[in-house]
């Protein structure tokens, strides 16, 4: 991961969360990867950008990885997750991975 997006996931998305303590939904999706980087998790640590209280999630991720490191109980509220993924280009960790509460739609 670059260091400036990885600086910029847990500066901005952080500082959000940190901002709105009291934040429940949480909607950014770009048209465009030129709109603003997507949220990547996958190298961020669970303590530095979580929250104990957001329901619903829309947002952009890197990879598939980024997903399911939003599944990771950082986010152990979330009831709503809407994704738009950028690219899968490996299906090994999902293995590891187990999710039991969520439904996807498409």
């Amino acid at each position: 991961m670059i260091a400036s997006l990885k600086t910029y996931n847990s500066d901005v998305y952080a500082h959000i969360l940190t901002f709105f303590e009291h934040l429940k939904h949480l909607t950014i999706i770009a048209s465009s990867s030129h709109d603003y980087p997507p949220l990547s998790l996958s190298d961020i640590p669970s303590t530095t950008l979580f929250s104990t209280i957001l329901t619903q999630l829309s947002v952009n991720v890197s990879s598939f990885d980024d997903c399911l490191a939003v599944l990771d109980g950082r986010f152990n509220q979330l009831s709503e997750f809407v994704v738009k993924i950028a690219y899968i280009t490996d299906f090994s960790s999902i293995v590891q991975n187990t999710v039991s509460f969520l439904s996807f739609l498409f």
